[in-house]
């Protein structure tokens, strides 16, 4: 699996979100920039997107035993997990001016 740093700009959840804004980003990769490193032989572009086909829509509801079952995600990474839905949740339910 390449690692993170050696695939193109324009293909790294944080790059794209500094030149896109958050609106720009999957689930997944957002879930990536929380995460921020993989585990050996996994970035954590792939990592992401490993717990966003397990558990989907339903990831806010994942607690931390379900994602600690999760290769690569321990006790350290399970609450960034959870915290994606949450702010995708949030971020859609208000509208808010964008800081100037």
């Amino acid at each position: 699996m390449a690692k993170l740093k050696d695939m193109p700009k324009f293909d790294r959840p944080r790059e794209k979100f500094l030149e896109k804004g958050g609106d720009a980003l999957t689930d997944s990769e957002l879930l990536a920039i929380l995460l921020g490193s993989g585990i050996k032989g996994v970035n954590v572009k792939a990592l992401a997107q490993k717990i966003s086909r397990k558990f989907g829509d339903k990831l806010m509801y994942a607690t931390v035993d379900e994602l600690t079952q999760i290769s690569g995600i321990g006790k350290a990474k399970a609450p960034n997990a959870e915290r994606i839905a949450s702010l995708r949740n949030s971020n859609k339910s208000r509208q808010t001016p964008p800081i100037t």
